[in-house]
């Protein structure tokens, strides 16, 4: 089950990213690629990619905690504070899926 949660929550980040032409977009486009091709039975397999996302989406510079949309950043946006709160939602979202493993 986690990792359909988690494939649709990049689903939607990816989406929303694209939707705006921001190019942190091919990150969560990767690891829910990756999510894919694994099956539930691989749990040691699902262990290392869900950590990595963990790890690599949430931490250091240039996570996806320091994602913000903006015009000022070069990307599409009609309205900052719209869009940006359902990026936080989201990012709350795949953050509790994933600290639940």
């Amino acid at each position: 089950m986690i990792l359909r949660e988690t494939t649709d929550i990049l689903r939607e980040i990816e989406l929303l990213l694209e939707s705006c032409k921001v190019g942190y977009a091919v990150i969560p486009k990767k690891y829910r690629e990756e999510l894919e091709k694994l099956s539930s039975d691989d749990s040691s397999g699902n262990q290392s990619v869900l950590s990595e996302i963990k790890r690599n989406m949430f931490a250091g510079m240039g996570s996806l905690n320091d994602v913000w949309i903006s015009e000022d950043n070069g990307h599409v946006v009609k309205d900052e504070v719209s869009v940006n709160k359902e990026l936080e939602r989201l990012r709350n979202k795949l953050r509790q899926i994933l600290e639940n493993y």
